[in-house]
């Protein structure tokens, strides 16, 4: 049964607030765009989007966006028309949509069910028709991970990254040793303080503004978690589900290289 009630908790409201500044890799690019286009053309008018995901939400004939957070709803989503809709419910919880869809649409969206992952796979599965398929952008970590010292080291050594990548970096490797690869976020905000105290010092190596570096404040208090598997995890557990798995490298902005689409068909 579909959520009815709303979720209004202040972390996600400070998620919605600050949707606006994501930029890649937070956010598809336009070539991740086309990646998932090309994948769902021709599967079928029905799309289901797991998240808020404006730039996702012009794809297909017949949308279906599914959030858990009313104010990611009232904040992010572009709004309702004849060929999208944006509904409120627990992604985990969606029985009554089994086989409804020909495709499925998420960015992150595996990542931000933290230690649902498997769980969630299963669901993208159940949602599809038979021959269905899905296009999801993952945030993989590296087979082999970094430690938060040699983060920080590249970064004032001249990395040519931005804050959000940074961020990510930081969560995958402060998640290599969790069961899981999963982490609360807001261990993220504490692992950037230790590394980096002087934020001026940061701007002057990066040439990042205060603003900018200040975005990481945003999840300080986040009270979620997020999973940061390698992309082989990824696709062992899609095979679980789905006879047949892709996974497409993804190129053109920072991280690109951790941030591949897994194309999925059932």
């Amino acid at each position: 049964m579909l959520e009815e009630r709303e979720n209004r908790s202040p972390t996600w409201q400070r998620f919605a607030e600050g949707h606006r500044r994501l930029t890649p890799p937070l956010s598809p690019s336009a070539g991740d765009v086309e990646t998932a286009r090309r994948a769902i053309a021709e599967a079928g008018p029905r799309v289901v989007l797991f998240g808020m995901t404006p730039a996702l939400a012009g794809l297909g004939e017949d949308l279906t966006a599914f959030d858990h957070s009313q104010d990611v709803i009232d904040t992010v989503w572009p709004g309702d028309g004849a060929a999208r809709r944006a509904v409120l419910a627990d992604w985990l919880s969606l029985g009554e949509e089994v086989g409804r869809f020909d495709a499925a649409l998420g960015d992150g969206a595996l990542n931000s069910v933290g230690a649902a992952l498997p769980e969630m796979m299963g669901v993208v599965a159940r949602l599809l028709r038979p021959g269905g398929v899905a296009a999801l952008r993952v945030f993989a970590a590296p087979e082999e991970p970094e430690t938060p010292d040699d983060i920080r080291r590249d970064v004032l050594g001249g990395w040519t990254g931005n804050l959000h990548a940074l961020r990510w970096r930081l969560g995958m490797a402060l998640a290599a040793d969790r069961p899981g690869r999963v982490l609360p976020v807001r261990e993220i905000v504490a692992a950037f303080d230790a590394l980096f105290p002087d934020r001026e010092t940061l701007a002057a190596a990066t040439g990042w503004s205060r603003s900018e570096i200040d975005a990481v404040d945003l999840t300080r208090d986040a009270d979620y978690a997020l999973a940061f598997p390698p992309v082989s995890t990824f696709a062992d557990l899609a095979r679980r589900h789905f006879a047949e798995v892709r996974v497409v490298e993804a190129g053109g902005y920072p991280l690109a290289a951790r941030c591949p689409t897994l194309l999925l068909r059932r």
